[in-house]
């Protein structure tokens, strides 16, 4: 109801990821994880011999005769340090990573996650509307369970290789063999054994070992999908039932052919230039492979998208992948293998009861795969791609099938072995995703554990309540406990692009209650649709208004701007705005909420009204249907008298002892008025524009206030109950088949529900209309005329209010016994040793909605604690981030006081460690931490104390918030705060640091590494395009930095602040590693940051490869670095007078890194020792930045006893105090010290000598972010981007001539092509039998003068 809903006639089905697969985990920091161990590693553990166990008991007995004190001590010496080890936190196996998937689509991400972050513990929840979808994810990894051959799961068919499963999971057709294997794996997992019901599945071996269903609804539709694929057993084999036999063949024999014009029909839709979302005709490329291919995407060129997209043409052509070195020989290979593979995958095969389903145009398996590997050179590259000839698109196969093998040998080594817990859960479910959120929220606000129907439906075409009934949910004390008890709350939310179809509000208020509170904690999502010119635009738009102010209200810490109230508003109803306000309530402070609700709803009725167009109706009036959702979400109580006289009633009514507010009303439009609005509906959808349906209630007059509309319906096909009877309970109204697909061709009724305020139903009731029509948008415009068209109204359906035929107005929706139940957002209980509590105050400028400055008020509320400050204290803060202050109160000691820390909003401030008091001392000092949700401007920040008294005291911290637009005009703001790193508190054990807006690289090691080597002396790429490739993909300067960039010094000081200019100076260096580093190839290279105008070395780097971020599409450098410190002094001075001294090629400022870059030379055999000399400003941003660089990659655990992290942001949180002097202190810790692998490029007596001081890092070029700053765009890009379309291309002179029938340009013998048509002679030929051969099509379809010439 939150969203529009349309009339569901034609789906599109998205079975394969459209965008590269990405790590759900990469901002989860690196932990203890659990050995990746094979099954057979398992196994041959368990594999003891009796005789082995018994010599090993005897054994065991003799040694504990001889020496028992001795081993009781050695046992008390373990337990001690089991003991130790458990309160360290290093035990063996990590916490579950509970991750949501909405919009779960295919398992790319869910495999490459398992790939890439191998060890990780998950527990994954997927939410898909689509039923396929999830049955042949379900049925895949069902295949990989049973094909390992340690498993105890017996297959249904052959051992196949693992290979096999490509075809089976991408390809339309298949080979007979692989279609029996999906059918005897669908039998399998039908039966009734396996999934009769949610006890027998969870019962079996795939659900004891971790895949579970959430309820046995989505179990009961993915079965029937699972009973459709078995159908298709192709061995030909009788049953024994011949009339039987041939029903279920013919049924089969249906099923394909609707699949097979559904295919056809999609293909004609690729072609269709009418389409709004055209991707391109047969000559045009699919620019979606481009990003597959990133960061290599540009290595070459052109052919690039041209290859990807000819491969992507042929697979919607044959249904297949392949790659030949010729066209001509492909199309011909492939032909012979439609000819043999004449199966249908049952994959792609929904059935009847599904309606009509089509796959989605631009489905492309190769689009999920990381493809950047197949166009640079890589060190452990397959020796076939080096092979002379072999094309870019056998590569891309190869890598693409290769890629997929590695994914499912990883999720094999995963699963866990028999009669062990898998390392990897799995949950599905089949219906809404804001449905499902909003029904978790309702079960972890469920008090008591017992399981409440939270009034949602499972999807919006449909009348079936959703309730979580799987054993995982059941939380009710005394029940049976279950191996896999459900999260309720999540580390990770994934919700794809879930934003272009529902509406970015919509879906934050259905996941951020379910974020866990962790500062790890991350919700993704995706937008694929663009509605305005700029990136910018589109995130000042995203949330309907300011980034800083909505974001700030939903719980989110994210900042931007709404300069513009553009929005992609056809994604909401009224009732989101009503479920907005709900969720904020309690986050809000208002005085007065009734008040607040009629000063917006006045402001609302203020507004002008919408003209109609033309000669339609007047536009609809949608206030009532706030006021309504408003009431019954509780943010607003409107007033109602409930003893209406029945003469005043509808005749639906006249029987009702009390009538609430607000009702729901139920139209019935009969089925036989359906088909004309599904041929309308189907040839909008073809076109790839959807519509919205929604009802209005029609008074008698013409003013603005006689039609009211309500968008917030819901949709349903089914019979009423009985036809004598007209009013009936909500749960006995009508029968719906659950099974029932959207469909308006004419064989059931269309079911449109909405919820209304009882004074327009009884305000001129028995005059009114109340119909069902389409809502006005640009897609719809083709409704209103034309031959069949629904006429200036869009109505679908028309009647009285009062026909209680086909109206029925009951208290809530059908089959629903109650409200869909909303939560507001969830605070956090007050600790027992509470001290103060927080409110942060937000001050909004009028003209733009902005946050301008943000006040935070703390409140000490311990009577204890207002007694000391009674007595007279003072209050300072410094600034340790752009986000936290350092609070610091002094005064003289009358009783114990105790650190706070606050990190959210209008939440209590917990006791932490007690403050030390020096004995005899006459006055006391504490110090907490307080951190804003937004970057604020340090250098006006304000801090104000309160009246002291005994019973009441505060502070007030004031600081103006810092915009995106205006950040760089803040001198003093802290630019290295690109990657902040903190350290939550309290402490966990071991202390985990978490670093922000940088992915981690859990697998570092596993990265492909770009041989440089190979790239100089192969031809494609080659070196020379290399190099234009890393130069352009290093630049990566903002707008304004670029403008700058090349600018004289005393220019840049002028112009720039300092941290501009530290930022500018960074970026340069980030880029002349890469570029230097590229060119240097094998030899020995060393960066050294030193202080402009002194040789005084501050940090050296040492790196050693250049690697593929596949998660990511980016390039890594990794590395070491060694920082000068006061433990590392003298080290450095040893390396300073080595580099002086040594035979090397000195690089003496970045001036000459870059005019090196810039010329190109080659460098030479000699070792290069690069010297960047910059401003202390910047070291100290290299030193606030390190910590980020080096956590992204670690693969050790903190010492909590010896962590420098834990010793610094102990009190502060923050890893990298701003306001701490890191001259001679230590800016990273030791724990990682001596943590790489070797470095060829360094010598080795030089390696030894500093290996156990160097600290492992992974740089990574940092590029803007072009939603809050414009980047920088060459010229002839911009121009493209921002000026007007070029004109069209003059007319092309005329095709050359091509043989008609065999398509070649040259007869056998190199002559011109001589044969024509005897009766036109307008078509060639090369030879006369190739005349003959075209001569009935030719005659039939283009000869004017032909006898079957067609008209």
């Amino acid at each position: 109801m939150l969203t529009p809903v349309g009339t569901g006639v034609l789906r599109y089905s998205y079975p394969m990821g459209d965008t590269p697969a990405v790590c759900l985990t990469q901002d989860i920091p690196p932990s203890f994880r659990v050995p990746v161990r094979s099954r057979a590693h398992h196994e041959e553990e368990g594999q003891e011999t009796e005789a082995e166990e018994q010599k090993r008991e005897e054994q065991d007995g003799e040694e504990k005769e001889e020496d028992e004190n001795e081993g009781k001590e050695k046992k008390e010496k373990e337990n001690e340090k089991s003991q130790k080890d458990t309160d360290n936190g290093n035990n063996q196996e990590e916490d579950l990573i509970n991750i949501l998937l909405l919009g779960c689509g295919d398992l790319r991400k869910i495999l490459f996650t398992i790939h890439h972050d191998a060890g990780r513990r998950l527990d994954i929840t997927c939410c898909d509307n689509e039923r396929s979808i999830i049955a042949r994810n379900i049925l895949l990894l069902t295949l990989l369970i049973d094909m390992d051959s340690k498993s105890q799961t017996q297959p249904s068919f052959p051992l196949s290789p693992i290979h096999d499963l490509f075809p089976i999971y991408y390809h339309f057709y298949v080979t007979p063999r692989v279609a029996s294997l999906v059918a005897s794996q669908a039998r399998k997992l039908s039966s009734d054994a396996m999934s009769s019901s949610l006890q027998a599945w969870h019962a079996s071996t795939y659900g004891l070992g971790g895949l579970r269903f959430c309820d046995s609804h989505s179990l009961l539709r993915v079965r029937e999908i699972w009973q459709c694929w078995a159908r298709f057993n192709d061995d030909g084999d009788d049953d024994g039932d011949g009339d039987g036999h041939e029903t279920k063949k013919a049924v089969v024999t249906d099923i394909k052919a609707k699949f097979q014009a559904n295919l056809a029909a999609t293909r004609e839709m690729k072609t269709d230039d009418e389409r709004v979302d055209n991707t391109g005709g047969r000559d045009g490329l699919v620019y979606t492979a481009i990003r597959s291919a990133a960061p290599a995407a540009a290595l070459l060129d052109v052919d690039m998208p041209r290859h990807l997209n000819e491969l992507h043409w042929r697979f919607w052509k044959f249904g297949r992948i392949s790659s030949f070195h010729d066209t001509r020989a492909a199309n011909k290979a492939a032909r012979a293998d439609k000819k043999e593979d004449t199966r249908v995958n049952p994959m792609f095969v929904t059935p009847e009861s599904d309606g009509h389903v089509r796959m989605h145009w631009g489905l492309d398996p190769l689009l999920g795969f990381p493809l950047a590997e197949a166009y640079v050179r890589t060190e452990d590259e397959p020796e076939i791609w080096a092979a002379e000839g072999l094309n870019a698109q056998t590569k891309v196969l190869s890598l693409a099938m290769g890629t997929f093998a590695h994914w499912c040998q990883s999720f094999q080594q995963a699963w866990g072995a028999a009669g062990r817990r898998s390392g990897v859960v799995m949950r599905w479910f089949v219906g809404d995703a804001i449905a499902f959120g909003h029904s978790l929220q309702g079960l972890a606000n469920t008090r008591g554990g017992i399981r409440k129907n939270s009034h949602w439906y499972h999807s919006r075409h449909g009348f079936l309540s959703l309730v979580l009934d799987g054993e995982d949910y059941n939380m009710k004390p005394g029940t049976s406990r279950t191996s896999y008890p459900a999260p309720l709350s999540f580390m990770v939310i994934d919700t794809s692009n879930l934003t272009d179809d529902l509406g970015a509000l919509n879906v934050l208020i259905a996941t951020s209650p379910l974020l866990k509170n962790n500062a790890a904690a991350t919700i993704y999502t995706e937008m694929l649709t663009r509605y305005h010119r700029t990136y910018k635009q589109e995130a000042d738009n995203l949330l309907c208004g300011p980034l800083s102010t909505v974001g700030l209200l939903l719980g989110d810490m994210d900042d931007g701007g709404a300069p513009e109230r553009r929005s992609n508003h056809k994604l909401y109803t009224p009732a989101s705005f009503a479920a907005f306000l709900k969720f904020i309530k309690s986050r809000a402070q208002v005085d007065d909420w009734t008040v607040t609700i009629e000063a917006v709803l006045a402001l609302i009725e203020q507004e002008p009204p919408r003209q109609p167009h033309g000669d339609s109706e007047p536009v609809a009036d949608y206030t009532p249907e706030l006021r309504a959702w408003l009431h019954l979400f509780g943010v607003y109580k409107l007033e109602w008298n409930r003893l209406v006289p029945r003469w005043e009633r509808l005749w639906q009514l006249r029987t009702w002892k009390s009538i609430p507010p607000v009702m729901c009303v139920t139209v019935v439009v009969p089925q036989e008025a359906l088909p004309k609005v599904g041929r309308l509906e189907m040839e909008n959808l073809r076109l790839g524009r959807p519509s919205f349906v929604e009802c209005a209630i029609s008074k008698p007059g013409v003013d603005d206030k006689s039609c009211h509309g309500f968008a917030a319906v819901q949709v349903g096909y089914g019979w009423p109950q009985n036809s004598n009877t007209r009013i009936r309970g909500p749960g006995s109204i009508f029968i719906v088949d659950p099974a029932r697909a959207p469909g308006l061709e004419g064989e059931c009724h269309l079911l449109v529900s909405f919820m209304v305020p009882t004074s327009v139903l009884l305000r001129d009731g028995k005059t009114s209309t109340v119909k069902v029509q389409f809502r006005r948008t640009p897609s719809t415009a083709d409704y209103e005329g034309g031959q069949g068209g629904l006429g200036p109204g869009l109505t679908i359906y028309e009647t009285p209010l009062h026909n209680y035929d086909q109206v029925v107005i009951t208290q809530y929706m059908p089959k629903q016994r109650g409200i869909p139940t909303l939560h507001e957002f969830p605070t956090s209980v007050p600790p027992p040793d509470l001290q103060a509590r927080t409110t942060i105050v937000g001050s909004i400028a009028n003209t733009t909605g902005k946050i301008t400055s943000l006040a935070a008020r703390i409140r000490f509320t311990c009577p204890e604690l207002n007694s000391r400050l009674a007595n007279g204290y003072t209050a300072r803060c410094r600034v340790v981030s752009p986000c936290a202050f350092l609070i610091t109160l002094k005064g003289t000691p009358t009783a114990r006081l105790c650190n706070m820390n606050s990190t959210k909003s209008d939440e209590p401030v917990p006791r932490s460690i007690e403050a030390s008091i020096p004995q005899g001392g006459r006055t006391w000092e504490s110090t907490f931490t307080f951190s804003f949700p937004l970057l604020s401007d340090v250098t006006e920040a304000e801090l104000v104390t309160g009246p002291v008294s005994p019973a009441n005291n505060f502070i007030e911290l004031t600081v103006p918030v810092i915009r995106p637009e205006n950040f760089r005009r803040i001198a003093t703001a802290s630019p290295s705060w690109i990657y902040p790193a903190v350290l939550p508190l309290p402490l966990s054990s071991p202390p985990v640091p978490i670093s922000w807006s940088i992915p981690y690289l859990p697998c570092i090691d596993k990265l492909p590494v770009i041989d440089l080597e190979k790239i100089r002396k192969s031809s494609e790429p080659s070196w020379d395009g290399f190099k234009r490739w890393l130069d352009n993909y290093t630049r990566i300067y903002s707008d304004w930095e670029h403008r700058y960039m090349n600018a004289r010094a005393s220019v840049q000081e002028n112009l720039l602040s300092a941290g501009e200019s530290s930022c500018l100076h960074w970026k340069k260096m980030v880029r002349a590693m890469f570029m230097l580093f590229a060119g240097a190839a094998k030899r020995q290279i060393t960066f050294v940051v030193c202080r402009k105008g002194q040789m005084r070395v501050e940090m050296v780097f040492y790196m050693s490869c250049v690697r593929l971020d596949m998660a990511n599409r980016c390039l890594v450098l990794d590395g070491a670095v060694l920082v000068r410190t006061a433990e590392t002094s003298r080290l450095m001075d040893v390396l300073e007078k080595m580099f002086k001294d040594g035979d090397v090629l000195t690089l003496a400022s970045l001036a000459d890194a870059e005019a090196r870059i810039h010329v190109g030379a080659e460098l030479d055999t000699k070792p290069i020792v690069c010297y960047f000399q910059t401003t202390p400003d910047a070291i100290q941003m290299w030193k606030e930045i390190l910590p980020a660089y080096v956590e992204r990659c670690r693969t050790w655990e903190h010492d909590p006893e010896r962590c420098e992290y834990v010793h610094r942001a102990g009190e502060t949180g923050v890893v990298s105090p701003m306001d701490v002097d890191e001259d001679e202190s230590s800016v990273l810790c030791s724990c990682g010290n001596g943590q790489l692998p070797d470095n060829e490029r360094v010598p080795s007596k030089v390696w030894e000598m500093i290996k156990r001081r160097l600290v492992r890092v992974a740089i990574s070029p940092p590029f803007g972010c072009a939603f809050v700053e414009k980047p920088y765009l060459p010229e002839d890009i911009a121009t493209v981007n921002n000026q007007a379309p070029p004109p069209p291309p003059p007319p092309r002179g005329p095709p050359k001539a091509v043989c008609r029938n065999c398509k070649r340009e040259k007869r056998k013998d190199g002559g011109e092509l001589d044969q024509t048509c005897p009766v036109c002679g307008g078509m060639k030929y090369c030879s006369r039998n190739c005349q003959r051969a075209d001569s009935r099509r030719h005659k039939k379809e283009e000869c004017p003068r032909g006898k079957g010439k067609k008209k």
